[in-house]
């Protein structure tokens, strides 16, 4: 396995993501005003990690998509929702989390996100590690 290293200058110069500043206020409104969106998005989760779980709790957003937390009984796992696009500020975080949500509600109850199984015309979201 080939491990790559990133150096202090190239992290330096790296840009920041454009909802550091604000993940915070994001999840928190997202947790206080839109809970029932969070239902609406482990529809967007694969069925298997939905099994036994107890609580879920929106962990991060960042440019890519939120993060969820499935917690159990002996543990939790933690699942990207990737945006359809990256974000390259924070202005369009809007629009993404929405388009999560219209593909959330086009699924049925149990996800076929993550799977190969689509209809023709649906629109997919990548998966990122």
């Amino acid at each position: 396995m080939c491990k790559a290293g990133i150096g202090l200058d190239d992290l330096m110069a790296a840009p920041a993501d454009p909802l550091a500043t604000c993940e915070a206020d994001v999840l928190t409104h997202l947790v206080e005003e839109h809970s029932h969106y969070v239902p609406l998005l482990l529809r967007l989760v694969e069925p298997r990690f939905l099994q036994l779980m107890e609580r879920v709790v929106p962990l991060a957003i960042d440019r890519y998509g939120i993060v969820l937390r499935l917690e159990y009984a002996l543990g939790h796992r933690d699942v990207r929702l990737p945006f359809h696009k990256t974000l390259s500020d924070a202005a369009q975080f809007s629009l993404q989390i929405q388009a999560l949500l219209t593909t959330a509600r086009r699924c049925s109850h149990h996800s076929r996100l993550l799977s190969e199984e689509r209809e023709p015309g649906e629109n997919a979201i990548s998966r990122r590690s």
